[in-house]
């Protein structure tokens, strides 16, 4: 594949024309000559990459069949080999590495697709969960997967050369030098065709896809309306990242630390600035997914005990303020009922105006609400909190003029007034 993309560079541009690589050292401490071997077979790749993700992986995987069959075949020529063992040569390595590229295009693709949304949503698959170190980490678990499949791919060759028509591999040296070099190349150029991959898979799939950048609303907020509400089960797991303050400060820290936009507006941040950090929480809709975004790894395999971690939240009705799929939902919690008014009651119990003569009683430690809207009355007509607190639902439905409800009086709560 670097030979045929290197005979064709240096055809269309001469001044480009170098000596290859004398060895790994060499390789690496020369830019230019990484450089001219990366374009080599770039555009070869991109090519397969644009096909394989545009929905279309048989014509990127027969792209690749011939074009890694005919450097077989050129080689066995070169060496000296027969017609006939050329075309073997073309067949078997052809066949395998094909395969083998079209395993390195799906890991491609796969990696750089996410990065492309990140870039166009502001909002990444990754990002959101893992921020800075998990792209790091994503992006070197990606070059030592594309350098171990490419220096297969050249061992294969190697074999293939040997079975077929009996060039021997040469010093052991040598053979893992050349093994270096192509794990080398082919870990730094496994990053780009999924650029490509991406960009017609979007183009082919249409705007559904890929959420268009948002300046000034979130996504989830239409003008007019209300914000989207939270439907379903929601998952969360323990991720030891714990911010203080606001809701504003969350999402600021998504915004300055892990660079993610979430379409917040300045009018909405002061909004959240009324609510607690503890009041907006990160979900999914998926349990295994929280349990991945625990491990900041979406390729993760997922255990019974990392599952156990993951705890169900009760986001429903809060309020979505971004919403990236399956990768997360940025939930405001709703804001809880408030409870009755309830006063501590230990006093001897009023008798006010008009109450019924009835034995006076001690209550203990008693809760006593009295609706909210007759607490409001009551303080309006100039009682006291005190007072009020001093008064059971009934005494406070007659001292309003209202008619008392009727109780009914357990033969315990008759023995506590002092009835035989």
């Amino acid at each position: 594949l670097h030979d045929a993309g290197r005979r064709v560079i240096e055809k269309n541009h001469p001044e480009w024309e170098s000596e290859p690589p004398k060895g790994m050292v060499d390789l690496f401490l020369n830019p230019d000559k990484l450089a001219i071997s990366i374009a080599e077979s770039a555009p070869l790749l991109i090519g397969a990459g644009i096909l394989s993700a545009a929905g279309h992986p048989n014509l990127g995987v027969m792209m690749m069949y011939a074009t890694e069959g005919q450097e077989a075949k050129d080689r066995a020529i070169e060496y000296g080999a027969s017609e006939e063992d050329a075309e073997t040569s073309y067949l078997v390595y052809g066949t395998v590495a094909a395969a083998i590229e079209n395993m390195q295009l799906k890991g491609m693709i796969k990696i750089t697709k996410g990065m492309f949304a990140r870039v166009v949503n502001r909002t990444a698959q990754l990002a959101a969960r893992q921020g800075k170190r998990g792209l790091t980490k994503d992006l070197l678990k990606e070059f030592a997967r594309q350098a171990a499949e490419e220096a297969t791919q050249g061992q294969w060759g190697d074999i293939t050369a040997k079975m077929v028509y009996g060039e021997p591999f040469g010093p052991i040296g040598d053979m893992i030098d050349r093994r270096m070099q192509e794990a080398y190349i082919g870990g730094v150029t496994g990053l780009i065709p999924g650029v490509a991959g991406a960009v017609a898979g979007r183009v082919q799939r249409g705007p559904a896809e890929v959420a268009p950048v948002v300046e000034e609303a979130p996504a989830a907020v239409e003008e007019g309306k209300a914000p989207a509400a939270y439907e379903g089960k929601a998952f969360r797991a323990p991720t030891g990242t714990k911010v203080e303050g606001t809701a504003a400060d969350v999402v600021r820290y998504e915004q300055e630390e892990l660079g993610n936009d979430l379409g917040v507006t300045s009018e909405q941040l002061k909004e959240l600035e009324n609510r607690p950090a503890s009041d907006i929480v990160w979900v999914t809709r998926d349990k295994a997914e929280a349990a991945r975004y625990a491990q900041q790894d979406v390729d993760a395999k997922v255990t019974p005990d990392d599952l156990a971690a993951v705890e169900e939240v009760d986001a429903a009705g809060g309020r979505i303020i971004a919403d990236i799929g399956p990768d997360g939902v940025l939930v405001l919690k709703p804001v809880e009922a408030k409870p009755p008014a309830v006063v501590e009651v230990e006093t001897e119990a009023r008798k006010p105006e008009g109450l019924a003569e009835r034995e006076p009683y001690k209550l203990k430690g008693r809760e006593t609400p009295i609706p909210e809207e007759q607490v409001k009355e009551l303080k309006d007509r100039g009682y006291a909190i005190n007072e009020i607190g001093k008064l059971s639902p009934n005494e406070a439905r007659v001292v309003l003029g209202l008619p008392a409800k009727k109780q009914k009086i357990t033969r315990k709560q008759q023995l506590a007034l002092g009835h035989s």
